[in-house]
């Protein structure tokens, strides 16, 4: 299978990191599934990498995201996944008790 990776999702791995947080990279996965699992503060987050905002969903990741029963985040840059960790009272997310 053929995936495509967005040029922005390396430093966007990299930045989360880089504050603590596990970051693993499924975009391989394909089928709509989103490319980013992140967990941080004891929150999961699922997000989707986009260039920009003018970046479309495909249909399967429109479909997935409809169909899943937690948030999935749309990343376009490095703001947006310090801002979706370090505010992560203010949003939704897969909570686990660690």
């Amino acid at each position: 299978m053929v995936y495509k990776v967005d040029n922005n999702q390396l430093e966007i791995v990299r930045a989360a990191r880089k504050i603590g947080a596990f970051v693993k990279v499924l975009s391989e996965v394909g089928h709509g599934f989103p490319d980013l699992l992140i967990a941080f503060g004891g929150v999961i987050y699922l997000c989707e990498v986009k260039l920009n905002k003018s970046s479309k969903l495909t249909p399967r990741q429109k479909d997935f995201i409809e169909k899943f029963p937690c948030p999935v985040y749309r990343i376009e840059s490095v703001d947006n996944v310090i801002d979706l960790l370090l505010n992560s009272e203010k949003r939704d997310g897969l909570v686990i008790r660690c």
